[in-house]
């Protein structure tokens, strides 16, 4: 059954980006959103792995992810990524005039961690 247990990440043996979305079909199942980051627990023969996501564990389709280099830093990095309120895709370049803003390219992934609650359309 797919459930709701934080994974303490010096148990993972790796962390996957989701290529494609996936509904889980059984309760043991993980649903994938693209462009998340699944942290993997355990790697089956069959090609499902068990992994969490957003404190929610369960088996998902390993052919439907794309698994990430370097465990110490991938895992790190989704250790500080839970906290992820959504991942957009820039659809323009900007670049910072001062060193509050972040520059980025037309394409480039960002993490939203916060928004502001006095501007509900940022």
């Amino acid at each position: 059954m797919a459930r709701r247990l934080p994974a303490d990440p010096s148990e993972a043996i790796g962390v996957a980006i989701v290529k494609y979305n996936y509904q889980a079909q059984q309760p043991d199942e993980l649903s994938l959103v693209k462009g998340s980051r699944i942290l993997i627990l355990e790697k089956s023969n069959d090609g499902w792995w068990r992994g969490q996501s957003s404190n929610i564990s369960g088996w998902f389709p390993s052919n439907y992810t794309q698994e990430e280099g370097d465990i110490d830093d991938t895992v790190h990095t989704y250790a500080m990524a839970e906290n992820v309120l959504d991942i957009v895709v820039a659809l323009y370049s900007f670049s910072s005039s001062n060193e509050q803003e972040l520059s980025f390219e037309k394409g480039d992934r960002l993490e939203i961690l916060d928004r502001p609650a006095s501007d509900p359309e940022w």
